[in-house]
């Protein structure tokens, strides 16, 4: 387990690193912010596919391909925090940005329109990189906050369970990687 950096080029050099080092198999972990419907803060999201809205993942796969988890590993995810995680457990397509300041809210209802469920900074470049060196990821997200997109009600940030939320979900991960892929 490490810490990567915030944002995708400071994620991707410690990814560089550790792939270096020998690594076989990821599981990302981050938070996201949530932008479908249905989720709370507290759900996890579990990326099925990235659209790619960020720099660093044009060093590793062409223009137009989103960034892919390995199919087998993201099964084994599914079934394990659906099973094992307290809160709502989604699957589905996120986001990456690198252009904080341009989430707008009219980005987030198009996106939403998309079937997106969640945007993070990291995600899309981490998984275009395991998928250069063919190193088999998967990329879960814990929601940390959600803008309201229907009216006019303040942004949701946290709750007063997410830190313990967070910490469930990190344990979780942990006996995910340690115990249950194996």
């Amino acid at each position: 387990m490490i810490q990567g950096g915030y944002g995708a080029p400071a994620a991707v050099d410690t990814l560089e690193t550790i792939i270096a080092m020998g690594t076989k198999r990821i599981v990302i972990f981050g938070m996201c912010g949530g932008i479908g419907k249905d989720l709370e803060v507290g759900d996890l999201v579990i990326s099925k596919e990235v659209i790619r809205e960020e720099g660093t993942s044009y060093h590793y796969l062409k223009s137009g391909i989103n960034s892919k988890p390995d199919i087998e590993l993201l099964h084994k995810a599914e079934k394990f925090f659906k099973n094992h995680y307290e809160k709502k457990t989604f699957t589905g397509k996120t986001i990456s940005s690198d252009a904080v300041y341009r989430q707008t809210i009219e980005k987030e209802k198009r996106w939403r329109k998309e079937s997106v469920l969640g945007i993070d900074m990291e995600s899309s470049a981490l998984l275009a990189v395991c998928s250069y060196y063919k190193i088999p990821a998967v990329t879960i997200l814990i929601v940390s906050d959600k803008h309201n997109l229907d009216d006019e009600k303040n942004w949701n940030w946290g709750s007063k369970s997410f830190n313990n939320d967070r910490k469930k979900a990190i344990d979780l991960c942990i006996k995910f990687v340690t115990g249950y892929i194996v």
